[in-house]
């Protein structure tokens, strides 16, 4: 049997020169449940290695992951939570606001208004407490809104050879590398008081996405990768809107 990792030939259930398990499966639903308790209970080997790999070439490594190369990558769903929680932690350490509640805090502030017109504050109040909830718990919040950013994804590239999970998978370590960015971003903010450097941050994920995408969906056109890029953005933004539509109107019944 071939080592999906090294190519090298095994005969056993682990490679000799590499030590990865000869049995490499696709991604499914069991190996991602698994790491959310990796991602809570201990740290997996590769972290750095996966740093550089996401800034070198990143649709490449994630790629390759997905078709086996694992031994040295850090596990994708727990790479979007510990980076996610090291930015939300320093955030509330310099007492400055994430993405997420630069987001909710406007949208609080619209609903707010809009419910002063229609006298609707009971309403407005649990839209509100919602997404104070979202800003609150930023990890779990990126964890919870990658189904959907996946589902997005999936639809946009549809017809290619990968799964829904496996764009979970690649969505994962995307969102986890732009929180990196956002980090660097956060961190030039303390020093520099400049609007456009909240701006920035946005602009430069949207355009790390794009980069991903070109190099992980090998035989698209540069002008179909851009428009399902596009696509991708505006069925994540749908499909947000209709989680928290569906979100407000379960709890408002129990």
């Amino acid at each position: 049997m071939e080592c999906k990792n090294c190519g090298n030939v095994a005969n056993e259930s682990y490679c000799p020169i590499c030590a990865q398990s000869t049995k490499v499966d696709r991604i499914n639903l069991k190996g991602l449940l698994n790491e959310l308790s990796d991602s809570i209970f201990q740290v997996n080997r590769g972290f750095l290695f996966t740093i550089k790999q996401l800034f070198t070439r990143p649709g490449h490594s994630i790629r390759e992951y997905l078709e086996g190369k694992r031994r040295n990558h850090f596990k994708p769903i727990a790479f979007l939570f510990m980076l996610s929680t090291i930015y939300f932690l320093l955030s509330r350490y310099v007492d400055f606001d994430t993405i997420l509640g630069y987001f909710t805090e406007g949208a609080s502030a619209a609903v707010t208004d809009l419910s002063k017109e229609s006298v609707d504050y009971e309403k407005s109040n649990r839209i509100v407490a919602t997404l104070n909830w979202l800003a609150d718990n930023y990890a779990y919040a990126t964890l919870l809104f990658l189904p959907m950013y996946s589902l997005a994804s999936y639809v946009s590239f549809m017809g290619l050879k990968f799964n829904y999970l496996e764009h979970v998978a690649l969505n994962a370590y995307l969102s986890g590398q732009q929180t990196i960015l956002y980090i660097v971003f956060f961190t030039l903010l303390i020093f520099i008081d400049v609007y456009y450097l909240e701006v920035l941050p946005i602009l430069i994920s949207m355009g790390y996405t794009f980069w991903v995408f070109r190099q992980f969906f090998i035989g698209l056109s540069l002008s179909s990768v851009v428009l399902r890029t596009i696509l991708t953005y505006i069925l994540y933004f749908i499909f947000t809107f209709g989680f928290i539509v569906v979100f407000l109107l379960v709890r408002r019944l129990f």
